[in-house]
């Protein structure tokens, strides 16, 4: 039914375009009216709400096809039935209850049936409530809900107009924001569907009036929109338009609001409120043609009051356009009658008021273009003179604030200076002073409006000094004078820098009149005067009478400047005693502005001619006193910027300034801004003052004042801040600098770049960012010097800087490492050597990052050109060892130390000089130095080398004394092994270790054969006073033999003490039989053997005595040792050995005897070749005459006992007796081991006594038979066994099996031998065998009663007793009796307890 009804409605509605024009609604009206009485009275009914809504869409279509008389039956049931169904159904089913009541009604419209006002009353109040409940803009179903309400207050409107306007205006009044929001909807929905009579239009007007004043944005958002819709409809043509229009400025007039605190999305802001009227005005203005005569000229009148000034641009705007369009159109009214039309202001206070709004363009959202524009318009109804001249200036002035008002780079000062100019050439377009008066006047009376706009005062009073400026009414200036100073607010800057600006102004035309009043302001404004009771009550306090004085002293400033002619002198004499004690910062700072001011008088700029100012150096001096009177590390004033800008213009002024003054000026002022801390509310004020420092430096370089320390002004406290210094000294370098200067760089860019470096890896990327273009600007500075005009490097470092910005730490490492590699090309050669001085710096580096940075810089830079600092290596070292204690980070460390590396691998010899200089014992920082020349092997084997090469050249010892020579060490070879000690610390080392193995092994044994018996340095100045050489050696020796992992060989040698008795003069000897033997276990001697003797070998005819002992030693041993397989070599080491038996050093010769006797190992082949020679000098050093301690002796002995053990009878044959004869002393030797040596040697001849030689040794054994008996009971046990031994070895050549067996039975090494009882046996049988040697044997005992040891005195007694007594009779005739006896006397004589009692 729904849809059918609606289908005949539509068909009906368009039956122009229907097929069959004869349908109408008529022709249903039965079935339709039938179907609505089921529908309304049984299912309209229903409990079913979903039903109950659809029935009711239903009938709302079946309405509008109703007969009249059925709705005027139907009206008052229907319509309340349907109003009640809102109060049933949820908010979500009021769309098809509000469209079936839109269409009852329609349909009332439609057939012009009338609605009782209860009913009426009924509808709109329920419409009413719909309108003004919140709308869900998210939701489709609200929206169509508002909008079919707002329809049906459309359509109820000609129905009932007069209820309805009634009915919405009482609305109006209620205090609730959503009634008089909804009502106004409403108003402006039935305005826009022209639902209101004409006749009703100042009805509404009127009822509108009480929401003029409603302080509710939203409601007058709303209202604004009225008025806007109003406006469309003629309504402001008609009484009380005129208050609307006020209405939309005012709101164009907000100011934003205060508060800061979050906003419901749904509160109208002062702004969107402001921009919203803005727009209506705008909107009526050029789209509604009717409203010209509603606006013109009423819009002016909003320009000049105050309480319209934030609307002051938007009115311009509509008043402009306005205003060119009647222009255009040559319109009558174009023309105002200021006479008639009384409400409009005047032309100068018109024009005094858009002067200052065009003195600042960018307020209210660029109010500066709409004034600009207005005037533009408007020249010709303000001054007819101003025409032709404003139409020249003004579209520029247009077009440059188009162009740069937009930009952050606005300069305020260029114009005001513009408008100014403006107003300047206005003035001389009229030529009549008594208009310029009138505006001068004008202007003044409009000073009070600006009470609270300080910027806007102090535009109005630098107009108001230009027009003082152009006029010849001196009764008007003072006047003017007197009230520009009267009205300044001398607490604000501001203002008061506008009336001194002002006051500059005018003292260019009227000077005299100027200083007078200002003469007198300190006369009648600066009293303190005391009224009322007892004078407890006073006129100014002495913050007001500072505050005046500020504004005088600014203005004094101003009139230096502006005035015609020179009268600086006298205005420093007025303002030269305030500079002392100055207590107001205010002051002080007016003051500081005044220095400025008359700086930039003296210029000869602004003089047009040269001009010397003496007291210049005073007032800078003044300036410093002041920064320096500033907290030294917090700011809350301008004084420093402003002192710092009072510099920058001084330093400008002839003469120029003293280079200690430059000096001083920069240190200061850099203080000044470098130690303020950081501080959010301070911000502003140090990016100022940062920057007034930055110009002072510019001004400092462009006069030519630069002290030779200028670039040094890099400070690292405050990173940032002197970065920008030094971004703002090379920029203007680089903009002033000419092509090609022969004189080159100005400074030591290469020093400046050193300060740098560290910041390239700052923790902050906006200063990494900031040194890298520093360095840029550098090198382009000396690129424009050299006249290259690119280069491709420099131009990469864009990249760089790009780079730079990221946090990444390896993106940070590559970016330093790159720099490093521009810094090593790009560095001039001269300034090389100091820049790297001033980059080591940098490595203690308050940035732990800065620093490690600093250290990758220099690798890279050292790495490229460390060859061009060869000079420079002790210095380098020093620097490395000084950084290296101070730094506390490791990578930072192990960053030096890869420097240092660099720089060796260029210049290794003197980098070794320069480490061997180091004082003993090393440090732990000298120590990391040797360790990385351990850690790269190319560099470690030249280290070695160098070492051995040294150790051979250099002097090991110095001898001292004349009576007995002690051997002194020298440094050099101490420190060498203290260096070797250091490197085979390292295990990286083992390979050169290995590889040279020979070659360091023999040095390192010559040096510690080189330090027996040497004493350490005595001199205290020395660098290795107190260092044991044999100290230093050995451990040098055990590191290599660490390193070599030669842990048998120490062990052997530790478990001997070896180590320590090479350090003792009595036991070194022992100590280098130990070393020298364990060294031949070392696995990789085996290997080497060849080259080690071919290393050791030249040292063996060496000077040094201690270098020969212990080679000798080492090649005894090596003998000893089968050559360690290379038997080769055995004819080598033989034939050096037998050389050096003429040595001058008893223990050289010891040793080479030593290892002659050790031939016997080599094998027979090498031994017998070898035999004759070495028995020949084995032999020889048994009776060795300088041998006191018998110790060659020994080793003879030793090793002929050792050699006839190996060789055959053929080759001793010719000498067994001359070695029987040589060893015939040696039984009779004080020293224990040289007579069991000796009776050892004899016991082993006795294997050649069977053959050839039987006989002639025969006699030998008879001849020795005596002392082996009587050396059979000393006190030595080695003897008696010795004795023993060779007793049973020639008991078998005496060709008596009974003593043989008598020897072989009771000489045994471990039995208890009964002396006596033996001797009795044995003497019997000699008797009894050798009857022919009786006279041998007693002859040979009696010989050794004169022995020096009492037990063999002793023990001769106790043979020839024993032989006396076991003699015939017959054969002690055959004996000497005299001799015997007069033995025994002596004997008697001489006899001891012990040989008494033998005896």
């Amino acid at each position: 039914i729904n849809r059918f009804c609606d289908s005949i409605s539509e068909y009906v509605a368009n039956i122009d375009k229907a097929p069959d024009k004869n349908i109408s609604a008529n022709l249903f009206f039965g079935e339709v009216s039938a179907g609505y009485d089921v529908l309304f009275s049984v299912w309209l009914q229903s409990k079913d709400s979903r039903l109950r809504t659809i029935v009711a869409e239903a009938i709302g279509q079946m309405a509008l096809i109703l007969p009249k008389d059925k709705i005027e039956e139907q009206s008052t049931r229907l319509i309340s039935a349907i109003v009640a169904l809102y109060r049933k159904h949820s908010a979500s089913d009021h769309l098809l209850i509000t469209e079936c009541l839109c269409n009852i009604l329609a349909a009332h419209l439609q057939s012009g049936c009338q609605i009782a006002d209860s009913l009426a009353d009924n509808v709109m109040t329920t419409l009413h409530s719909q309108a003004c409940t919140f709308t869900d803009f998210n939701n489709t179903s609200s929206i169509k809900n508002h909008n079919e309400v707002l329809r049906c207050f459309a359509v109820i409107g000609p129905i009932t107009s007069n209820r309805l306007i009634q009915f919405l205006l009482n609305k109006l009044d209620n205090p609730n924001e959503k009634i008089r929001v909804g009502t106004l909807n409403i108003l402006k929905h039935i305005i826009n569907a022209s639902g209101i009579p004409q006749d009703k239009m100042p009805l509404i007007i009127s009822g509108l009036k009480i929401l003029l004043n409603d302080t509710n944005n939203k409601v007058k958002q709303t209202l604004a929109q009225v008025i806007s819709a109003m406006a469309h409809h003629e309504y402001l043509d008609l009484e009380g338009g005129q208050l609307l229009i006020e209405f939309i400025v005012r709101q164009c007039a907000l100011i934003d609001n205060l508060q800061k605190a979050a906003k419901p999305e749904s509160e109208v802001s002062n702004l969107s409120l402001r921009t919203m009227c803005g727009n209506v005005l705008q909107l009526v203005t050029t789209t509604v043609p009717h409203m010209e005569r509603v606006l013109w000229p009423t819009l002016l009148e909003f320009i000049v009051p105050m309480k319209y000034n934030t609307a002051a641009g938007v009115v311009c705007r509509s008043a402009a356009f306005l205003a060119e369009k009647k222009q255009s159109e040559d319109a009558s009214d174009y023309y105002l009658d200021y006479t008639n039309q009384v409400n409009l202001p005047k032309p100068v206070a018109l024009l005094a008021r858009l002067l200052v709004l065009a003195g600042l363009p960018k307020r209210a959202n660029g109010q500066g273009l709409h004034v600009l524009n207005f005037m533009l318009t408007m020249s010709s109804n303000i001054n007819e003179a101003f025409t032709d001249m404003w139409d020249n200036v003004l579209p520029r002035m247009i077009t440059y604030l188009e162009e740069n008002s937009s930009g952050d780079e606005w300069n305020q000062k260029a114009w005001e200076d513009l408008v100014l100019k403006l107003l300047t050439k206005s003035l001389e377009e009229v030529e009549d002073d008594n208009w310029t008066c009138e505006l001068g006047g004008e202007m003044s009376s409009q000073i009070a409006m600006y009470e609270n706009l300080p910027e806007e005062k102090n535009f109005l009073y630098k107009c108001i000094g230009v027009i003082l400026r152009k006029t010849t009414n001196k009764a008007f200036v003072e006047k003017q004078l007197n009230v520009m100073f009267s009205t300044v607010n001398h607490s604000n800057q501001t203002e008061r820098e506008g009336c001194a600006m002002g006051m500059g102004f005018a003292s260019y035309a009227h000077l005299d009149a100027v200083l007078h009043k200002l003469e007198d302001v300190p006369k009648r404004e600066m009293v303190r005067k005391s009224t009322g009771f007892m004078g407890f009550m006073k006129d100014k306090s002495e913050a007001d009478v500072e505050r005046i004085k500020s504004t005088l002293i600014l203005c004094y400033g101003y009139v230096t400047y502006y005035s015609p002619v020179g009268i600086e002198l006298n205005i420093l004499r007025v303002i030269n005693p305030q500079f002392g004690n100055v207590k107001d910062a205010i002051v002080k700072q007016n003051l500081i502005r005044a220095v400025i001011l008359i700086g930039h008088a003296m210029h000869k700029d602004h003089l047009k001619f040269d001009f010397t100012f003496n007291k210049r150096d005073d007032l800078i001096s003044h300036m410093l006193n002041y920064i320096k009177a500033e907290h030294g590390t917090a700011i809350s004033t301008e004084t420093r910027s402003l002192a710092m800008d009072a510099c920058a213009t001084l330093v400008k002024l002839e003469p120029n300034l003293d280079e200690n003054l430059t000096g001083t000026l920069v240190k200061i002022c850099a203080k000044g801004i470098y130690s303020v801390n950081a501080a959010e509310h301070a911000e502003e004020l140090i990016e100022k003052t940062l920057r007034s420092f930055n110009l002072l430096l510019c001004e400092i370089l462009e006069n030519k004042n630069s002290s030779k320390d200028f670039f040094v002004l890099y400070e690292e406290r405050e990173r940032d801040r002197s970065l920008q210094s030094l971004t703002a000294i090379l920029e203007w370098y680089l903009e002033h600098i000419q092509s090609g200067n022969e004189d080159g760089p100005p400074g030591k860019f290469g020093s400046v770049i050193a300060r740098l470096a560290p910041r390239v890896s700052d923790p902050l990327a906006s200063i990494r960012e900031s040194a890298i273009c520093c360095t840029q600007l550098i090198f382009r500075i000396e690129m424009q010097y050299e006249g290259i005009d690119t280069d491709e490097l420099i131009e990469a470092m864009d990249l760089l800087i790009e780079r730079c910005k990221k946090e990444e730490t390896t993106v940070i490492t590559s970016v330093v490492n790159d720099y490093g590699k521009v810094l090593a090309k790009k560095i001039r050669e001269e300034e090389l050597v100091e820049f790297v001085y001033l980059l080591l710096d940098g490595l203690l580096d308050h940035q732990p990052q800065s620093a490690l940075g600093t250290s990758a810089i220099i690798n890279a830079v050292l790495r490229a050109r460390a060859g061009s600092l060869r000079g420079e290596v002790p210095q380098l070292i020093q620097k490395f060892h000084e950084k290296l204690e101070k730094v506390d980070d490791d990578k930072c460390t192990k960053g030096i130390l890869k420097s240092f590396r660099v720089l060796a691998s260029y210049h290794l010899l003197p980098v070794l000089d320069v480490l061997l200089d180091f004082k003993l014992p090393y440090d732990r920082h000298v120590t990391g130095f040797w360790k990385a020349l351990a850690e790269e092997e190319d560099m470690l084997g030249s280290v070695c080398s160098h070492f051995m090469d040294l150790l051979k050249k250099s002097f090991p010892y110095q001898e001292q004394g004349r009576k007995e020579l002690i051997k002194i060490a020298t440094e050099q070879p101490i420190s060498i092994a203290c260096g070797f000690n250091e490197l085979f610390k390292v295990p990286t080392a083992a390979s050169i270790a290995k590889r040279d193995h020979a070659q360091l092994f023999s040095a390192l044994l010559l040096r510690v054969g080189t330090c027996i018996k040497v004493q350490q340095v005595k001199e205290k100045s020395s660098k290795a006073y107190g260092i044991n050489p044999m100290k230093t050696a050995v451990e040098a020796f055990r590191g290599f033999l660490t390193l070599t992992e030669e842990f048998e060989v120490l062990d052997s040698i530790e478990s001997a003490n070896g180590w320590e008795k090479i350090r003792d003069e009595k036991s070194c000897s022992d100590a280098v039989d130990i070393i020298t033997s364990a060294l031949c276990q070392s696995i990789l001697l085996k290997p080497s053997i060849v080259k080690v003797i071919a290393c050791l070998m030249p040292s063996l005819n060496g000077p040094y005595d201690n270098q020969r002992l212990v080679v000798a030693a080492f090649f005894a041993e090596i003998i000893n040792q089968r050559c360690l397989g290379e038997l080769g070599q055995a004819d080598i080491i033989i034939n050096c050995l037998l050389s050096r038996l003429i040595d001058d050093d008893l223990k050289v010769r010891m040793f080479c005897v030593r290892g002659l006797g050790n031939v016997a190992s080599v094998g027979r082949e090498h031994f017998n070749a070898y035999s004759t020679t070495v028995l020949s000098a084995l032999m020889s050093g048994i009776d060795e005459k300088d041998d006191s301690d018998c110790d060659i002796t020994l080793e003879a002995m030793s090793g002929l006992s050792r050699i006839i053990a190996e060789l055959d009878e053929t080759h001793v044959r010719s000498i067994l007796i001359n070695i029987s004869l040589k060893i015939r002393p040696c039984f009779e030797k004080n020293e224990k081991k040289v007579r069991a040596s000796a009776f050892m040697l004899f016991g082993n001849l006795s294997k050649f006594g069977d053959g050839p030689s039987k006989v002639p040794f025969l006699e030998q054994i008879q001849a020795n038979i005596v002392s082996l008996l009587l050396h059979l009971n000393e006190n030595d046990p080695d003897v008696i066994k010795a004795c023993k031994f060779t007793l049973r070895s020639i008991g078998p050549l005496l060709n008596s099996s009974e003593i043989d067996d008598m020897f072989q039975n009771y000489l045994l090494d471990d039995a208890t031998l009964y002396y006596g009882e033996f001797l009795n046996n044995l003497t019997r049988l000699l008797v009894s065998e050798y009857k022919e040697k009786t006279s041998l044997y007693v002859t040979g005992a009696t010989r050794f009663f004169k022995s020096e040891w009492e037990e063999i005195r002793a023990n001769a007694a106790i043979l020839i007793g024993y032989y006396l007594g076991n003699l015939p009779g017959e054969l002690r005739e055959t004996i000497s009796k005299e001799h015997v006896c007069n033995g025994e006397y002596k004997l008697i004589i001489f006899m001891s307890s012990t040989i008494g009692i033998r005896y």
